[in-house]
């Protein structure tokens, strides 16, 4: 027989054990139950090491407004109760990502102003929870500023 414990919550520490009945009847007249011995307790603590979803739906969009270049990224955004916020990485051809952001994004869309006429980049995210887990990355896009 298995049981559940549903109603755990992270970071906390639980005690189990045994407990074994024997039920016995005799007669329809006479009913009981005897408790048995304890097992041996086991402590177990809740560690959330489950990071969110893979995030989704990128896709990057150039414009050059009033001279400013930028890159528009946006993608489907993660519904985790215990999403925290997003991590982007970019990299151009040849090269390693890199993460371009200093603290977690909190909504599905940026914008790269750090970009170069002439550059193709590559963009990918990652969700992070409160927990510090981290998804894989999503599936990479990639968008060209034009040379002027």
């Amino acid at each position: 027989m298995a049981v559940i414990d549903k109603g755990v919550e992270w970071e906390k520490k639980y005690q189990y054990w045994i407990t074994p009945i024997t039920s016995w009847e005799q007669d329809e007249k006479y009913k009981g139950v005897v408790e048995g011995e304890d097992s041996s307790v086991i402590a177990v603590i809740t560690k959330d090491v489950f990071p969110p979803d893979v995030p989704t739906g990128l896709q990057a969009v150039f414009s050059g407004v009033s001279q400013q270049a930028f890159i528009d990224l946006t993608w489907t955004p993660n519904t985790e109760p215990d999403f925290a916020g997003y991590n982007i990485y970019r990299r151009i051809e040849g090269q390693q990502s890199a993460k371009i952001n200093s603290d977690l994004v909190k909504t599905p869309a940026s914008r790269d102003t750090a970009v170069q006429p002439g550059t193709k980049y590559f963009y990918s995210v990652s969700a992070v929870d409160l927990r510090g887990n981290e998804s894989a990355r999503s599936q990479e896009t990639s968008e060209s500023v034009p040379r002027q």
